[in-house]
Parts: C-alpha cells; sequence; structure tokens
C-alpha cells in the first residue's frame, strides 16, 4: 500500500520509521497540535496556511503564483519530474526540517553540509554537494544571480527566462540531487557532482529531442 500510494523515497522514509516491539493499540495523531489531538482551530490554520502555500508558494511576490504553476505544468520534461517540482514548491517533501516539525526526527541537520538545516531550500540550494552540482551545468551564472532566494522563487526565475533547454536541465538536475540525497540517508554513496550533472544533462535533452524535435 505505502509502495503504491507514496514515491519512492518517501516510502522509504515511512517505512523506515521503527515500530514499537510491544502489543500496543494503534492510535490516531493529529499531526497539527502538538498534543496530537484535533481540534477544529488546527485544521482551520492547516487549511489556511496549505492554501497560502498552494497560491503563493512561499514567495514574496503573491501576484506570480497562478502563472508560475501553470508555467511549471507547461514544461517540456516529463510528469514525474513536474510532480516534483511542484511538490518541491510547496515544501511537502519528508525533509529533515519537516520530519523534525512532525516530531518523526529530532536531528534535522543536513548529513552533506553539516552546517544547516536540511530544509527544501537548503537540500536543493544551498547544500554543498547541490551547489557542486549545478556549477557543472549551464546553469551556473543564471543561479549565481539567484542567491538568498527560496526554490520557488528560483524556478520563477528561470521559467521567466522561456528557454526550454534550461528549464529541462534544471528541473532534471534537481529532481537528480534530491534522489540522490534521499539514496545518500540509505548508504549509497552520491556521484560525483560532474558526473550527475553530466548525466542530468543527457537525460533533459534526450527527452527534449525525442518528445519535441528540441535538442
Amino acid at each position: 500500500m505505502i509502495d503504491h500510494v507514496f514515491l519512492p523515497h518517501e516510502a522509504e522514509v515511512i517505512k523506515s520509521i521503527p515500530l514499537s516491539n510491544r502489543p500496543v493499540q494503534d492510535i490516531q495523531i493529529w499531526a497539527f497540535t502538538n498534543t496530537g489531538e484535533y481540534s477544529v482551530k488546527s485544521a482551520y490554520k492547516m487549511i489556511q496556511t496549505q492554501h497560502l502555500r498552494s497560491s503563493h508558494g512561499q514567495s514574496s511576490n503573491h501576484s506570480q503564483s497562478n502563472k508560475i504553476w501553470k508555467a511549471i505544468w507547461a514544461a517540456k520534461v516529463c510528469n514525474k519530474i513536474k510532480t516534483y517540482i511542484w511538490r518541491a514548491c510547496r515544501d511537502i517533501f519528508p525533509t529533515k526540517a519537516n520530519l523534525t516539525r512532525r516530531k518523526k526526527l529530532f536531528d534535522a541537520g543536513c548529513d552533506c553540509c553539516e552546517d544547516g538545516v536540511e530544509s527544501t531550500d537548503n537540500a536543493l540550494l544551498s547544500c554543498t554537494y547541490a551547489d557542486m552540482v549545478r556549477k557543472s551545468t549551464c546553469l551556473r551564472e543564471i543561479m549565481a544571480h539567484s542567491t538568498n532566494l527560496s526554490f520557488v522563487d528560483v524556478v520563477d526565475h528561470i521559467m521567466q527566462r522561456k528557454n526550454d533547454p534550461e528549464i529541462a536541465i534544471f528541473f532534471t538536475t534537481n529532481w537528480m540531487i534530491w534522489n540522490k540525497q534521499n539514496e545518500a540517508h540509505h548508504g549509497t554513496s552520491r556521484p560525483d557532482p560532474p558526473f550527475l550533472a553530466m548525466t542530468a544533462i543527457a537525460c533533459a535533452l534526450e527527452y527534449l529531442e525525442a518528445n519535441y524535435g528540441l535538442s
């Protein structure tokens, strides 16, 4: 059931949650209160927060929200990568920061750079490994002008350039970075940044050429 409902890396995180060895009775926990108990007030707050994120993507420019969501779904990449970018912009990945906030973990530190919290923005933008991967692509100069932006703002910046190969490479590169970061949590070594960058570029351009005749 878990493998059918969730993405592979999310299923791995869920299945890695330790279960009690004692025959305790299952109980329902509401994740949006400190006590785990449901309340109408907490449900209302949760809905308002999700609505704000889906409408504004945690961006300071609220007027861009509808435009950026439409642009993501129109991008020339496969659907699983579009879904990944959409979820990253909404910050709904099981990052250590999010899992700690939900009291599933107690350490939110990034395993890679060891000097920050593993949030979506950190894992995909400021983490040392992610930065090294992008510096091995054509995105180096573009990203140099995106310092201190959130991930959704960087996506918006890339989309505004209206360059299909750049968009495809950015989306595919970040998708691969996220997958390799998650594999590293389970003991798999990360590939060298230049190798991962070249793999992402090749996959992005191959998809563009096969499906849109672009190269």
